[in-house]
């Protein structure tokens, strides 16, 4: 069984763990099963480990997303639309030609 399928057994069974200060921290709706905690005890440093490349990653994605959003995304619209003046211009030449 690899860390991560133990934390989705944890999950399954009602139990949060996370690294606090470089502890593993647990959280549970009820008591848990005494097998899953001598699990959980025998490989403590399997899943120390497992959480700190977890956060590591969340905190690389989250600074790539940050870098992403907070970058420019490129120049200004123009300050006039060279196709929109263009058609404004055919238009108002159309009716004004088709009135005289």
């Amino acid at each position: 069984m690899t860390p991560s399928d133990l934390l989705n057994l944890c999950a399954q069974s009602g139990i949060t763990l996370w690294l606090q200060d470089g502890r593993v921290k647990l959280q549970a709706e009820a008591p848990p099963p005494a097998d899953l905690l001598q699990e959980l005890r025998t490989r403590r440093a399997e899943i120390t480990a497992f959480l700190e490349h977890c956060d590591a990653v969340d905190a690389a994605e989250a600074e790539a997303i940050r870098e992403h959003f907070a970058a420019p995304s490129g120049p200004g619209p123009p300050s006039s639309d060279p196709l929109k003046d263009g058609l404004r211009k055919g238009f108002w030449a159309h009716r004004h030609i088709h009135r005289n």
